[in-house]
């Protein structure tokens, strides 16, 4: 994944923070510190803060994105299997709300090209 996907995403989710739900604001805490730990390479405790806002997550655009960053993570580690299923549970959760055009949407579309393109 490139630099500029990756701030592509990043700022989408810090759009979509001002846009949460009051009772999505579990699963937003919880990206949001799994975000703070990804910057400083935690990958361990990153996947578990994803795992919570998963669990948590009300809205299908909280949900997408904890599925896009647990792919991310597991691709990073050569999981293209786990990945993919995070891709393409997170594609399924943004269909089921009819939220097929978000830019989170099309990035997950990417990273199952490219995953897929790499097998």
């Amino acid at each position: 994944m490139t630099k500029i996907n990756i701030l592509c995403v990043i700022g989408f989710f810090l759009t979509m923070t001002s846009f949460a739900k009051a009772d999505d604001q579990g699963a937003m805490q919880a990206i949001s510190k799994a975000d703070q730990l990804m910057l400083m390479q935690n990958y361990a405790d990153a996947e578990q803060q994803y795992q919570s806002a998963m669990k948590m997550a009300e809205s299908a655009l909280s949900r997408a994105y904890a599925h896009y960053k647990l792919g991310t993570i597991y691709n990073d580690r050569n999981n293209r299997t786990l990945a993919k299923k995070h891709w393409n549970a997170g594609v399924a959760a943004l269909r089921a709300e009819g939220q097929e055009n978000s830019s989170l949407h099309f990035h997950l579309q990417e990273a199952i090209k490219d995953v897929s393109a790499g097998q």
